[in-house]
């Protein structure tokens, strides 16, 4: 999956949802480009960098996201059909 263009497209999802987050678990070698991203668009409050979680904790952790900021999950593939074929 292309994160800089979900990341990109952040701007016009929460001018729609203004709740929307987008959470990354994991690490990439573009983690400084997308930090970068996230800071330039000023996405701070809608665009996280988690790191890694282990597998074994993912569920627990993004269970825990939701409860404790009260927002709802919207799977990446549905992300990923939205970046990838809406915006070409």
């Amino acid at each position: 999956m292309e994160l800089d263009r979900l990341i990109q497209v952040m701007p016009e999802v929460v001018s729609c949802c203004p709740d929307a987050c987008l959470v990354v678990g994991g690490t990439s070698p573009e983690e400084a480009h997308l930090r970068h991203l996230i800071e330039t668009r000023t996405l701070d409050d809608y665009a996280r960098l988690a790191g890694c979680i282990p597998p074994d904790c993912l569920a627990e952790a993004v269970v825990g996201y939701l409860q404790r900021t009260g927002r709802q999950a919207l799977t990446t593939q549905i992300l990923h059909r939205y970046v990838l074929h809406s915006h070409n």
